[in-house]
């Protein structure tokens, strides 16, 4: 098995190898997979992520959620602690700021924050995911001390171009796997751990 390194390496690559046109027609795909999920369709209060350019592009998604007179929670950085504070977002631009690896983040002079705790469905990004539900970042682990605060049936989702799924990741005690992976080409739903 690769190291985490190795595979973010080569996924960065895998992501870089698609042309812009059709990085775009990928993220529609996902996009409207994503929103068709009934979990998603049925949730007010949703943590979204402002992607990159190399990433699954979260912009259309999260114009289509304002659209439909929603509100879309987005992930900001902070200093103390390392976890992520999540604050709904008004306006794509006059609400967001640059923040930790030049992401785009809730501007905390503008926006408030919500509790994790209230999250129904949190909407992640990631440089790989494997079958079993686990997901490789970027290796700070903000979502990983983030993601143990939500409650109940919250329900946690990653996206993902399908060239970006392989079949098993390294894992360690802390990695937080998702529920669903939604990817342009099919929808991964991994196993519960004992079987449920």
């Amino acid at each position: 098995m690769q190291s985490k390194a190795e595979l973010r390496q080569r996924m960065r690559a895998a992501r870089q190898a698609l042309l812009p046109a059709e990085r775009a027609a990928r993220s529609a795909r996902i996009t409207e997979r994503l929103l068709a999920l009934p979990e998603v369709q049925g949730a007010e209060q949703v943590l979204f992520y402002a992607s990159l350019p190399e990433e699954v592009d979260t912009w259309p998604l999260l114009r289509a959620w304002l659209a439909r007179g929603r509100v879309p929670l987005l992930p900001a950085v902070e200093r103390r602690g390392g976890r992520l504070r999540a604050a709904p977002v008004w306006d794509l631009v006059g609400d967001l700021k640059p923040g930790a690896f030049g992401i785009l983040q809730p501007d905390p002079t503008r926006t408030g924050a919500v509790e994790w705790r209230t999250i129904q469905v949190a909407v992640l990004p990631g440089l790989a995911f494997d079958l079993h539900g686990h997901r490789l970042g970027r290796g700070a682990g903000y979502y990983d001390r983030s993601l143990p605060a939500l409650v109940g049936e919250a329900r946690r989702i990653g996206l993902a171009f399908d060239c970006q799924v392989v079949e098993r990741l390294p894992t360690e005690p802390h990695d937080v796997p998702v529920d669903r992976i939604v990817t342009e080409d099919r929808i991964i739903t991994p196993p519960r751990p004992g079987g449920a």
